[in-house]
C-alpha cells in the first residue's frame, strides 16, 4: 500500500508523485520474483497517463491487457486506460473503439449499475463528447441520470460525467 496511498492521511497519491513511486516500485521490483509485480505493472500503468507520458505507457499497458485477458474486471479498466493513451496520442478511433468495448465489457460482466462500469461509461462519454459531439451528448444524457442516481450527485464519477 506504500506505493498507492500516504502513509500519513490515506489520500492516494496523484499525478507526478503516483509517477515517481511507480518507476521507484518498478525499479525495486521490476527483476524480482515478488508476486507484487503485476500491482506494479498496474500502478505504473496508470500513473504514466496521468503524467502525460501516454506513449510510454502504451507498452506496459498491452502487456497487462494480454496478462490478465480481455474481458476480465481488471482488463477493463486497463483498456480504459489504453484507449485514453490512444486517443491523447492522436489515435482516435481505435481509442473510442476500445472505450466503447470496454464499456460493453462491464455492462455484460459486472452490470449496468456497478461503480466501475459507471466510471468506464463516463469516461466514453466525455471522450465521445469531446471527439463526436453529438454521440456523446446522447450518451452522457443517457446515463447522467442513473450516475447520479446510483453513486449520488457528489460522487467524483457523477461529477465528472456532469
Amino acid at each position: 500500500t506504500q506505493w498507492y496511498a500516504c502513509r500519513l492521511c490515506g489520500q492516494q497519491h496523484r499525478a507526478e508523485v503516483q509517477l515517481a513511486l511507480a518507476w521507484h516500485a518498478w525499479q525495486t521490483y521490476a527483476w524480482s520474483d515478488d508476486p507484487q509485480i503485476y500491482n506494479i505493472c498496474m500502478l505504473l500503468g496508470n500513473a504514466l497517463p496521468k503524467a502525460g507520458c501516454c506513449e510510454q505507457a502504451i507498452p506496459l499497458l498491452v502487456a497487462q491487457v494480454e496478462e490478465c485477458g480481455g474481458g476480465s474486471p481488471k482488463a477493463m479498466g486497463i483498456c480504459d486506460n489504453l484507449a485514453t493513451c490512444y486517443i491523447q496520442t492522436g489515435q482516435v478511433e481505435k481509442g473510442l473503439q476500445l472505450k466503447r468495448i470496454s464499456y460493453d465489457d462491464a455492462v455484460n460482466v459486472l452490470g449496468p449499475t456497478s461503480e466501475r462500469t459507471l466510471s468506464i461509461a463516463a469516461s466514453l462519454g466525455g471522450s465521445l463528447a469531446q471527439h463526436q459531439s453529438k454521440e456523446g451528448k446522447i450518451f452522457l444524457r443517457e446515463k447522467l441520470p442513473i450516475i447520479r442516481s446510483t453513486l449520488g450527485d457528489d460522487h467524483h464519477i457523477s461529477i465528472l460525467a456532469g
